[in-house]
């Protein structure tokens, strides 16, 4: 993915980059190499830059689902959240293809006050996190607009234990609950099912 940021916060995700070939190989070697090299089981999120000389050098390393991912939600077979999931569970893990490209652009501090706007266009998928308080710099929920087509620089400027083997058909309410435990548990780096589903 191609991502951007304002005030050094991720603002909007592209997906897929708009980049050279080799450049998207590069980054796809260096991401399989980062994480083999690990042994990881769960997700892992690598943060690349690419300089102007197309140099391709890893920046963050994040071992959790994590926001720039989130476009994964509605435009993959497989979201970052349900893959998490069956990784540490140990199931087969679902295709990462995605079924349309998409734009993420996350809802920071009062932007989250223009959902209702955000929702007047059908082809919106509104994901709000469910904080209490907007504050400048919280990231306060998301946006992610499904495409026709991989998304041209111009728009993009413009745009905004024991597991369930069958998990797409699991309803939302189970998502919102491992997510939830999720947060909580990366505090200490430990996913936990929670124990009542």
């Amino acid at each position: 993915v191609e991502t951007g940021h304002r005030h050094h916060i991720l603002d909007e995700t592209i997906a897929p980059p708009d980049l050279k070939p080799e450049t998207i190989a590069a980054a796809e070697d260096i991401a399989r190499k980062v994480a083999g090299a690990f042994e990881l089981v769960g997700l892992l999120g690598v943060e690349l830059f690419i300089t102007k000389s197309g140099e391709v050098l890893v920046n963050e390393l994040a071992p959790r689902p994590h926001n720039s991912g989130h476009w994964t939600m509605d435009a993959c077979v497989t979201s970052q959240f349900e893959q998490f999931v069956r990784a540490v569970c140990g199931l087969p893990l679902g295709s990462t293809a995605y079924h349309a490209p998409a734009v993420m652009k996350n809802l920071i501090g009062d932007d989250v006050k223009c959902w209702r706007e955000i929702l007047a266009d059908p082809a919106a998928k509104l994901h709000l996190h469910g904080k209490a308080e907007a504050r400048p710099g919280r990231k306060m929920g998301h946006v992610n607009k499904l495409k026709r087509s991989r998304p041209t620089p111009r728009s993009r400027r413009n745009g905004s234990g024991n597991c369930p083997t069958n998990l797409s058909s699991l309803p939302r309410s189970f998502w919102m609950r491992i997510t939830s435990s999720m947060r909580r548990s990366m505090k200490d780096q430990v996913c936990t099912v929670p124990s009542d589903l």
